[in-house]
């Protein structure tokens, strides 16, 4: 899953949007929650930054890992 987020200079979550799905609707839905559940990043942008908003782009992978033993 690849998701856009946007945030404003006081660290507010402005805008969040998945922009490529997984295909496995369970994941899709997982990501989605998690981004509809964050409001702030919790900090303003450093001083001095420039910028009214940043954008990022994450990506999610759902990999499984086996235990040995």
């Amino acid at each position: 899953v690849t998701a856009r987020i946007v945030i404003s200079r006081d660290g507010t979550i402005k805008r969040t949007e998945i922009l490529s799905r997984s295909g496995i609707q369970a994941l899709d839905k997982s990501v989605l929650n998690t981004l509809n559940r964050v409001r702030s990043i919790s900090q303003p942008f450093p001083e001095g930054a420039k910028e009214d908003e940043r954008e990022f782009r994450l990506n999610f992978n759902l990999k499984s890992k086996r235990s040995a033993g």
